[in-house]
């Protein structure tokens, strides 16, 4: 899988014993434009060009490969986590989602590591 070369979603599960899990969104598409922006896709439409995809919270999960209950997950480059990630997330065991700044996501998580060692 190749990182989605047109919106840069990363999702950081952190746990409360203070493991981050990190997961992007991907496309299974090579090349070095976005197949939808080549095609000249309108927002929301042309998700079948991608071919297989993975959305970011679903890698930050799977990637844990273990217990996450109790995890936080903080989002950035995007405005929303979609119903499906919401649910998969809670199936998980994560009690919470964060939209999160790209600038300030290093600190969110330095923080709440800080506050769960407490």
């Amino acid at each position: 899988m190749n990182r989605c070369r047109k919106q840069h979603v990363r999702c950081d599960i952190l746990t409360p014993d203070g493991a981050v899990y990190t997961g992007y969104n991907s496309c299974s598409v090579e090349g070095a434009e976005c197949p939808r922006v080549e095609a000249g896709c309108a927002s929301g439409e042309g998700y079948e060009l991608c071919g297989p995809q993975r959305h970011a919270e679903v890698d930050a999960a799977l990637r844990s490969r273990g217990p996450i209950a109790g995890g936080v997950a903080f989002i950035t480059g995007h405005t929303y986590a979609c119903n499906a990630c919401q649910e998969f997330l809670a199936e998980c065991g994560v009690t919470d989602i964060q939209i999160v700044r790209t600038d300030v996501q290093r600190g969110v998580l330095q923080d709440m590591r800080q506050k769960w060692r407490m």
